[in-house]
């Protein structure tokens, strides 16, 4: 093989877990590996002793081989990386160059003292918020990614929708019971669907499919999603000080859909999103309101929000962003990305 077929190697090493609340992310990997035509290392958590810590950071910088594959580790958060770290110093010279997709990225508490600009070239980060304080605390160049969707394989601008109001993930107690939600809006003409059930099927692990059957069967059906704040909940495992997206607005919105609640105002990724694509109700107790935007739905409005999330948040997007990090080249992302494009030019 010669130095440069060498250079375009690329290996994903992921922890992510095989949980419902990681499918989003666990789809994206696949959806990266399968356009890169490569395979995934599922490494297992990983964690690094105090004296392997302290070798790490007396140690000397990493040696970097130009002739070796390039490595992106993916993880939840920044308290999973420095086992698998300490893993790419015991392999030196193994990798080219070495970045880090942080997911949940707003865990700044999470950064531990081990010297990670010794052996990581570059972190990705889901919030732009967390760019500045990355570099400052590592020292390694950081980047902004965000959150986002597969828009050109799984969304949707229909306009004939049979679900006025779909209920997606944790919610703040007023709108947790399903029955009652129901309710309401039944009393009001309007169709509501509860949290979706989970899918039956047989699964393999790391089968994602349950995921592409919610997008598929609830999102492309329904006008408006049912997702609020973490601060809007008494969730224990959110973040108690910032406020951030997840997966549930950006693939409402490449579904065509509006995400109504009391929103991550405080977010900036929220902050981009069009004006269309979400309605805030700080009163996220006063169900009367609801009733009132639900029943303002515009036809036009799933197509705006698909095109919106083509331009914006598929995330074939982010993967050229992290390809241009490694200096590397994929025909396969080039075409999909000519193919959103195309599909923005036409309307």
């Amino acid at each position: 093989m010669s130095r440069n077929e060498s250079k375009k190697k690329l290996i994903i090493m992921s922890n992510i877990p095989d949980e419902n609340g990681w499918l989003p992310i666990n789809y994206m990997i696949e959806l990266f590996v399968k356009t890169l035509n490569i395979h995934i290392t599922r490494q297992e958590d990983v964690t690094a002793s105090k004296f392997q810590k302290f070798k790490a950071l007396i140690g000397n910088t990493r040696t970097r081989d130009f002739n070796a594959p390039n490595l992106l580790i993916i993880v939840r958060s920044m308290g999973d990386l420095d086992g698998l770290v300490y893993k790419v110093r015991k392999n030196k010279s193994k990798y080219n160059k070495v970045a880090v997709w942080v997911i949940d990225s707003f865990w700044h508490d999470r950064i531990s003292k081990f010297p990670f600009n010794k052996y990581v070239d570059n972190f990705f980060v889901m919030t732009k918020e967390d760019v500045a304080f990355y570099e400052s605390k590592t020292g390694v160049p950081t980047t902004f990614l965000g959150w986002g969707a597969d828009a050109l394989l799984l969304g949707a601008d229909n306009s004939n929708r049979k679900i006025d109001l779909l209920r997606i993930g944790r919610q703040p107690e007023c709108w947790n019971d399903d029955t009652v939600n129901e309710k309401l809006l039944s009393e009001n003409n309007l169709i509501y669907q509860g949290r979706p059930p989970e899918s039956e099927q047989a699964k393999e692990p790391f089968d994602c499919s349950g995921y592409i059957e919610l997008v598929k069967n609830y999102y492309s059906h329904a006008k408006f999603v049912l997702a609020q704040s973490n601060f809007a909940d008494t969730s224990i495992y959110t973040h108690p000080s910032r406020e951030y997206i997840t997966a549930r607005w950006t693939d409402a919105i490449a579904s065509g859909c509006v995400v109504i609640g009391c929103q991550p105002l405080t977010c900036s990724t929220y902050s981009s999103f069009d004006y269309q694509a979400t309605v805030h109700i700080q009163d996220f107790e006063n169900k009367t309101v609801f009733i009132e935007k639900i029943s303002q739905w515009k036809d036009t409005t799933p197509k705006a929000n698909y095109h919106m999330a083509l331009q914006n948040l598929d995330w074939r997007w982010k993967f050229l962003i992290i390809l241009n990090t490694f200096d590397l080249v994929s025909e396969e992302l080039n075409q999909d990305l000519t193919k959103i494009n195309n599909i923005l030019l036409k309307n």
